[in-house]
């Protein structure tokens, strides 16, 4: 079960995020945790910053289709993208995951897949954050 709290002295620990949202300030920044005893000790565990997507609990079927997916963008080659317009709205759609949350041995995961299909080339990045700390698709 995902906890948010602020890192201020006086913060309260909550289930929701709503609730966090309705009861902390606007510029208060609000941190995600992937349980109450890691809420309880902030300092030492790892926590996501929340911004405007909720973090989830990550099962291993999320994180092996996202590993599948990169390693099907990895392969496309950057200078012959596909020849029609439909098929690169396409391919940019079907490599636009994100993974944002908790894996069940309580690593903080903020992963993003962006690819970018122009009539000339196609870019692609893979930014994957673990902990706080930018790691290979290897660690995942």
């Amino acid at each position: 079960m995902i906890h948010y709290r602020t890192l201020n002295d006086d913060s309260k620990i909550y289930r929701s995020i709503n609730l966090a949202r309705r009861n902390e300030s606007n510029s208060a920044e609000l941190f995600a945790f992937s349980s109450r005893s890691a809420a309880l000790s902030p300092h030492s565990s790892p926590k996501l910053r929340v911004y405007s997507v909720t973090p989830t609990q990550l099962d291993q079927d999320d994180v092996s289709l996202f590993i599948d997916a990169h390693d099907e963008a990895k392969s496309i080659h950057p200078k012959y993208p596909p020849s029609s317009s439909s098929a690169r709205n396409r391919l940019e759609e079907t490599h636009s995951l994100s993974l944002f949350g908790f894996d069940s041995s309580g690593r903080s995961i903020n992963a993003h897949q962006d690819m970018r299909v122009s009539s000339k080339w196609v870019r692609y990045s893979c930014p994957i954050y673990i902990n706080g700390i930018k790691k290979t698709v290897r660690s995942l």
